[in-house]
């Protein structure tokens, strides 16, 4: 199996971009996609967990009022 397999989608604000996984570490699953020409995203989670959470992205506006 390649370290790096081009077969999965990753939904960012509802949306199915093309992603990448890399599922050969036995701590963590990654996976990630390009949003844009400079967007890149990146999801890292532990092989503990991942039976429990559901990987989606969603943006958030930044605030220019930080506290």
């Amino acid at each position: 199996m390649a370290a790096v397999q081009n077969d999965t989608v990753l939904l960012v604000d509802g949306v199915e971009h093309r992603a990448a996984r890399i599922d050969t570490d036995p701590h963590v699953f990654v996976v990630g996609t390009a949003l844009d020409d400079s967007t890149l995203v990146s999801v890292v989670v532990s092989r503990d967990e991942l039976a429990y959470v559901r990987i989606e992205l969603q943006r958030r506006s930044v605030s220019t009022n930080v506290r």
